[in-house]
Order: structure tokens, then sequence, then C-alpha cells
């Protein structure tokens, strides 16, 4: 199982590394240079003057207005309303990297499992979370335990 969390890490990193984040970005919002980053109208809210940028040295974006950021992956998930399964998707099909799906249903929902996981990373990483927020008191009333809450995430 470490093994698949592995080959799912070296795929986002293979899509990353062939997919630049201005350009993709750029089709989708016109983007002026400002110095070593881009700016332009975010399109996440509506504004007059522009607070989204995008550093294509770390290959990231933030919007300074409602606070978005991420990578190309939380950009098109937003954008796209995507989940992060999809934007995978897309993205290696843009990135032209070929994804490799078994068939049967424990072996797809072992992919899904690993690559949510590493979607969880990512976003722990920059202090964020998937959750929506409410929710674990929504499921508290329910009387759903602890366990099955983080079971039930996936």
């Amino acid at each position: 199982m470490p093994n698949d969390g592995m080959k799912s890490d070296g795929l986002i990193d293979e899509i990353k590394s062939r997919i630049d984040i201005h350009d993709l970005i750029a089709e989708y919002v016109d983007l002026k240079r400002a110095g070593q980053n881009y700016k332009g109208l975010c399109p996440f809210h509506s504004e007059k003057t522009p607070s989204f940028m995008v550093n294509p040295a770390k290959q990231i974006f933030h919007c300074f207005g409602c606070n978005k950021g991420g990578d190309i992956f939380s950009f098109i998930m937003n954008y796209e309303n995507m989940p992060f399964n999809e934007a995978l998707s897309f993205l290696a099909g843009k990135a032209g990297v070929q994804i490799e799906a078994s068939h049967g249903s424990g072996a797809n929902k072992g992919l899904k499992e690993n690559l949510f996981a590493i979607h969880e990373r990512r976003l722990s990483s920059t202090g964020r979370t998937s959750r929506r927020p409410g929710m674990h008191s929504h499921i508290s009333r329910r009387g759903t335990s602890t366990r099955k809450q983080s079971s039930s995430s996936l």
C-alpha cells in the first residue's frame, strides 16, 4: 500500500512538472505581469481591482480578496467545481500523462483512497482542510462516532 501512495505522489509531481501554472490559469484569467508574478481579476469573486496573483516560480496562486490559493489542482477544482480525482484526470489529459486505473472495484477504491489521502496531506501542509466547517457538529448531532466520521469522509 505505501508504494501506491508513492506512485500517486509521483503522478501528481509528474503532472505538475508538465503544466506551468501561469499557462494554465492564463486560459481562464487575463493575467498581467507584475514584477516576478502575474496579477488579474479573481475568477472566484467579483472585483474591480486585481487581487489575484500567480507566482510561476513557486507554481502557486493566491487571491488577497477572497483568500483562495493553491496549485494547479486546487485552481481547477475551484474553477471547474470538480472533485480532486476529476481534476487529476483533467490535468493528466492536458499534461499527456497516462493514469493507470485497474478494473475492479477494490483497485479503484484503493486508488481513490490514495489520491484522497494525498490531497488531504497537501491541504493540511498549507493549513487548509477540505472538510466543510460545521460538518463535525452536524455529524455529532446525528450521533455518529469520531471513528465513523473519518472513515465516512473518504
